[in-house]
């Protein structure tokens, strides 16, 4: 709850101060992605090198 709390409270704040919020929501979104792709391929290979051990 409070992740999620933060990513809407510090777009709006950004906002606030003149931040284009299209572009910050392009970014915040694409990072999101990007990292959650990252850390399920590396899941993968820490499962694939157990299961090879075995």
């Amino acid at each position: 709850m409070s992740i999620c709390h933060g990513m809407i409270e510090d777009t709006l704040l950004f906002v606030a101060i003149g931040a284009n919020l299209g572009v910050l929501v392009a970014v915040r979104v694409a990072a999101a992605v990007l990292i959650t792709r990252l850390f399920a391929c590396y899941i993968n290979r820490q499962s694939d090198s157990q299961s090879i051990n075995v």
